[in-house]
């Protein structure tokens, strides 16, 4: 039976709160002031409140005292006296009860004493680390939410994680000591070389707070960073500030690091007052696995935090939630079916028979077969015939070898084609890229390159622009090389006789395939939208993306069609892409499709990755009549949208809890409906997941179609030609997507170094 990690609020769908009904008086009227009232409530009077138009509804059963703010912008909120019920019976009153209960459950946590936070009271981590390695500790960290769920009522969600923090401060990275300073290792820690600020953490003796680094303070020390501005009063440095206000002990001589704060800008702290926040991809071996944290093991950790939490976790006058956790019924259980799949010449790969983990797992075994054995279902008339393969000669003359003759090998199967691997070498990396932009036609390379430098990466991508690239680490290629046979290949035909080597070239292969605009398989199943526009912001906001997919059939043939283009966004500090500019990319996209004799088409749907912003949904419209112009679309086509969420803001996750009460994981394309505009499911899962527990996505559809959505997207997420194998979270639209942002944020590291 499915089981999800959320717990139903007592009552279900009858339940009703009553709140009191707050005003506030503010010295402007921006659309943050009720937001930022929302928050002195909360820290001033410990009352969960929401905003409802003007007002604000608070969580109270007694009048609440009047708060006032005098410094900086002036507000006040204050008691009108009056009461308002919410009910769940009320559509309009459901997520104001979600809001008012996720606050609460909040507010609980922070009154137990038994877990702190930084910047948001829905993250919260244990009091003591759990494990460390390497002067890294690893810490259990937990995500509450709160849910609407039709007909059931407002469902309480609670996800554990683990987060990673150095045991040293900054100071110990900068300051030189016995063994040199140790600049290097914190670049990597905070992975600053792929333009995120290093995520910090501040404790100052009252609390933790997130922050940015911004440069290290070369000299400085708290008795001379001059004057300090804080609380309303000035210091004359930032050791009298830290005397003055902060419960921690301080020298005058200690190093100082400039930091930014949300909402604060730059500012000078103790560098032994802060620590890294690491990120997972750049933690120690021997923690890299303490992350994946199975299903059975997830269940019994959030039960634990809830019994933590005591009795009565929404406090005495609440509901309690409903004991266990929530098991959705049959009608609200989905299983999304994995599709038939068309490989070369039209043959077809049949779904799988049943829904056992051995037939699913047989079914993503076999694709690989069909593609050696069928080869790729598109492959370009005007597909490069030549690879080159640039290899450092330390790497060996044999591994070299090897390595080219593998992918040749698999790419002229897959494709049908002859396809060369021509070999670059030289003794240095710099004369491989010199080697590289001498050639007068910039192809495709896969290169071998020495990962000492992490900037080495993004150094390719910025210096060799006009190439496709295949990145392969000579560390990597040395581990996999290890049982390869010393002398090179004597004929074509030759084979290693290592199942470890060619499962590595296969891989590689499989990317370049990609990058060759071929197209391996395609789903065999009728889709509900003819065309889809997958939308995606890039990291830090400064691109977007668009991706094309066309898939449909037109009379006894498939057509497939992918295409994605990447641009600026100007402004960088929303979420938000220009509506005009986005219609025109789409306008762009559709021409070009056109021109390929794609046209016709009567139905488009828009797959925003996340929330869709202000008035992006009205470019399609503003775009209908150039789409119908050039023929892309059909005249009165459907136009639909849904917002795919990557990460499930909400932290659900979903399981399988057999008869005997064990818990293991769910297959792939489990999903639960919790309402008609809203459907959870997971793509990935426990035929091809050995670890950790599946993270699911969520569509929402303003339209209610939201399953017929996610039934495409889900077959779409078969088009899994890097590694057919294995389950892929994404749509192809959003893959590519994904793709695209990565390999611009690269050139734009480089650019700004």
């Amino acid at each position: 039976m499915l089981e999800t990690n959320i717990r139903i609020v007592g009552t279900g769908a009858n339940l009703r709160l009553q709140t009191r009904v707050l005003e506030i008086e503010a010295g402007d009227d921006s659309p943050k002031t009720g937001e930022i009232a929302v928050s002195f409530l909360r820290r001033d009077r410990s009352v969960a409140s929401v905003v409802s138009r003007n007002s604000l509804l608070a969580l109270a059963s007694q009048p609440v005292r009047t708060v006032e703010r005098k410094a900086g912008k002036r507000m006040v909120i204050r008691d009108t006296g009056r009461t308002r019920e919410l009910t769940f019976s009320n559509p309009g009153d459901r997520l104001l009860l979600a809001s008012l209960l996720e606050r609460q459950l909040e507010l609980q946590v922070n009154r137990s004493d038994q877990w702190w936070s930084l910047d948001s009271l829905r993250i919260w981590y244990e009091r003591e680390s759990f494990d460390a390695s390497n002067r890294i500790a690893a810490w259990r960290r937990y995500e509450l939410a709160a849910v609407v769920i039709e007909g059931e009522g407002i469902g309480l969600v609670v996800d554990v994680g683990t987060a990673f923090i150095t045991q040293e401060s900054v100071a110990d990275y900068f300051v030189k000591g016995a063994s040199g300073h140790r600049k290097d290792e914190f670049l990597r820690l905070t992975s600053r070389q792929q333009e995120q600020k290093g995520t910090l953490i501040y404790d100052n003796g009252r609390g933790r707070f997130k922050c940015y680094f911004d440069q290290w303070g070369d000299g400085m020390t708290c008795s001379t960073t001059g004057a300090i501005d804080a609380r309303g009063h000035e210091y004359e440095s930032l050791y009298a500030y830290a005397l003055a206000e902060c419960p921690r002990d301080i020298r005058a001589d200690a190093p100082v690091a400039l930091v930014s704060f949300e909402g604060l800008g730059t500012q000078k702290v103790p560098a032994e007052w802060l620590q890294i926040r690491v990120m997972n991809d750049s933690v120690p071996g021997r923690l890299k696995q303490i992350d994946k944290i199975c299903p059975a093991d997830r269940s019994r950790k959030i039960e634990a935090f809830w019994r933590k939490l005591g009795p009565c976790p929404l406090g005495r006058s609440l509901p309690d939630p409903v004991s266990g956790f929530w098991r959705p019924n049959a009608k609200r259980v989905v299983r999304l079916r994995i599709p038939a799949l068309v490989f070369g010449s039209g043959h077809v790969l049949a779904a799988p028979e049943t829904d056992s983990i051995s037939d699913l797992r047989a079914n993503f075994r076999d694709r690989e077969r069909y593609l050696a054995k069928y080869g790729c279902w598109y492959v370009p008339q005007t597909v490069l015939r030549t690879i080159h393969l640039a290899i450092r000669r330390n790497c060996g003359e044999a591994t070299a070898s090897w390595l080219a003759l593998g992918l040749q090998k698999c790419l002229s199967t897959w494709t049908g084609k002859q396809i060369s691997v021509e070999l670059i070498t030289d003794d240095s990396l710099d004369g491989l890229k010199k080697k590289l932009r001498q050639i007068a036609e910039p192809g495709l390379a896969v290169i071998v390159f020495p990962d000492s430098d992490p900037a080495t990466y993004h150094d390719l991508e910025y210096e060799l622009d006009e190439w496709r690239i295949k990145r392969i680490t000579e560390r990597q290629l040395a581990r996999k090389a290890a049982e390869l046979p010393s002398e090179e290949p004597a004929k074509d035909t030759a084979e290693t006789g290592s199942s470890r080597w060619e499962t590595f070239v296969d891989k590689c292969a499989l990317n370049v395939l990609e990058l060759l605009e071929c197209i391996p398989y395609i789903p065999a199943s009728t889709p509900s939208y003819e065309a889809r526009f997958g939308i995606d912001v890039g990291y830090t906001r400064r691109h977007f993306a668009v991706s094309l997919i066309v898939w449909r059939r037109v009379g006894e043939r498939w057509q497939f069609w992918a295409d994605t283009t990447v641009c600026a966004k100007a402004d960088f500090k929303r979420e938000q892409i220009n509506r005009k500019i986005l219609a025109d990319v789409c306008v762009g996209l559709a021409k070009r499709a056109a021109q390929a004799g794609i046209t016709g088409i009567n139905s488009v749907l828009s797959v925003r990755d996340g929330k869709e912003c202000g008035d992006e949904t009205e470019a399609f419209e503003d775009a209908r009549s150039e789409m119908e112009s050039c023929g892309f679309l059909s005249q009165s086509a459907e136009i639909d949208d849904i917002d795919f969420y990557k990460n499930s803001v909400k932290g659900i996750r979903i399981w399988e809890r057999d008869r005997n009460g064990q818990v293991h994981q769910a297959i792939e394309g489990s999903a639960v409906r919790l309402s008609e505009r809203v459907v959870v499911a997971q793509f990935t899962g426990a035929a091809t997941l050995n670890q950790g527990t599946a993270e699911p996505v969520i569509t929402v559809s303003r339209s209610g179609k939201a399953l017929s959505a996610l039934e495409d997207e889900f077959d779409l997420s078969h088009c899994n030609w890097a590694s057919p194998s294995v389950a892929q979270r994404l749509p192809i639209e959003l893959k590519r997507t994904d793709d695209e942002l990565s390999h611009r944020m690269a050139q734009e590291v480089r650019r700004i170094r």
